[in-house]
């Protein structure tokens, strides 16, 4: 993983969209530069997010 924080932009994105894109991966990869396991990893991180900012009403 060369940028992190390229990641994490990417994820803080992604999951502020209402309708994902269909081909996210190569959206990703082609906006934020990422690699393709980067652009995985930042699904992962924004799936968390999102569960995160569900429950977070509930604190």
């Amino acid at each position: 993983m060369t940028d992190n924080r390229a990641v994490t932009i990417a994820a803080l994105w992604l999951s502020s969209q209402t309708e994902p894109p269909s081909d996210v991966i190569q959206v990703l990869r082609s906006e934020f530069k990422l690699t393709a396991m980067q652009a995985c990893e930042a699904c992962k991180m924004a799936q968390d997010l999102r569960r995160l900012g569900g429950s977070r009403h509930g604190a």
